[in-house]
């Protein structure tokens, strides 16, 4: 039967929606899971009960009854589903699992490499150490589960950077190096990551500055927030109630001017506000998309953006042309390439800025 039904969950990347590929696996509102064909036909399964996003290995989460495991490309269950909760892989080829209540890792091919044993854990850091919680106290194993650095913290984020990880003692926060050693001491009300410059926001007093990766404060608080120094070793701070960028020096370079900022994406575009509208900067601090949307959520990996304009949302691209009209109530992302958007109780799903479905909700 043709495609009725709106998509409910649709994760497919570009580089199998093609006319050569055969099926596709996906779930549907109301009508179950199954494969979508290139011509738009239909075909209901009963192997599985929900698919997630595909990773760009080719693998997405999979569902039977209660249980997760993984599904590849083709349909297949290449993990079968054994347990409560499932994550992607990462880039040391682990994934994290949950089976009643406890975390452990497998790796691509279902084998239990560390079993389930922590109360909680992050996925593995490309240094390759995790964060795991066992008996109120966190710690770092590494891809073998053996323990690196004791269960001495009562709580932290993972390496953010390749050998500095935030560390929460009573309420305040510091850093910690690969060996576990205190470097910053918890001490500040926040800290941010280490930008590529070596230098991280904290703030103390409620107020912003940047200190070093060895507990060196480079520019004293003086800001009301403070956002990583970008790869030009500039900075978006806030002063007098405005964003505006500034060098390692501490000193403005572009000044303070729009109401509200948005972290800097990976294509180097920046959403602000001015004069009560939304648009974006370049790491330089220059318009390059001048203020004229209600909103904007910003770009997301594919170089696309959500934005509102009198209500509703529209899709543009990094020269600010709209390649989904904003005409639509609410917008979806589910891939790189396919987002559903709703309209008057309507679904329209598109593939890059092609309608592919339209059905009921």
């Amino acid at each position: 039967m043709k495609l009725k039904s709106i998509i409910g969950l649709l994760f497919l990347p570009a580089l199998v929606f093609t006319v050569q590929a055969a099926e596709f696996p996906l779930c549907l509102n109301g009508d179950g899971c199954g494969f979508l064909n290139a011509d738009g036909t239909w075909r209901k399964t009963t192997a599985f009960d929900e698919v997630g996003e595909f990773s760009s290995d080719g693998l997405a989460p999979v569902r039977q009854g209660n249980k997760w495991g993984f599904i590849n490309l083709q349909g297949q269950i290449v993990i079968t589903p054994l347990y409560d909760r499932v994550w992607e892989h990462d880039s040391n080829d682990l994934a994290m699992i949950e089976l009643r209540w406890k975390r452990g890792f497998i790796d691509r091919e279902g084998n239990l490499v560390i079993p389930p044993q922590f109360d909680m854990s992050y996925g593995f850091a490309p240094n390759g150490l995790a964060a795991v919680k066992k008996n109120g106290k966190w710690g770092y194993i590494d891809s073998r589960g053996e323990i690196k650095i004791p269960f001495v913290f009562q709580e932290t984020t993972g390496f953010m950077s390749k050998d500095r990880a935030l560390i929460y003692e009573q309420n305040k926060v510091g850093a910690i190096d690969m060996k576990g050693h205190i470097v910053i001491p918890p001490k500040f009300e926040s800290l941010w990551r280490f930008g590529v410059n070596g230098l991280a926001s904290f703030k103390q007093n409620g107020q912003y500055g940047f200190i070093d990766r060895n507990d060196r404060i480079l520019i004293k608080p003086q800001f009301e927030d403070a956002y990583v120094f970008e790869s030009n070793n500039l900075a978006l701070v806030k002063q007098g109630g405005l964003y505006g960028l500034i060098n390692t020096h501490g000193k403005f370079v572009v000044k303070p001017q729009f109401e509200q900022a948005h972290y800097f994406q990976s294509n180097g575009f920046a959403a602000v506000q001015k004069n009560g509208s939304w648009g974006f900067i370049d790491r330089n601090g220059q318009l390059v998309i001048s203020p004229q949307f209600d909103y904007t959520s910003g770009f997301t990996s594919n170089n696309l953006a959500q934005v509102s304009v009198d209500g509703k949302w529209g899709l543009i691209d990094t020269k600010g042309q709209f390649v989904i009209e904003p005409v639509y109530e609410k917008i979806i992302k589910l891939s790189d390439e396919f987002y559903k958007a709703l309209r008057s109780n309507t679904w329209t799903v598109y593939y890059k800025s092609q309608k592919v479905f339209v059905s009921s909700q």
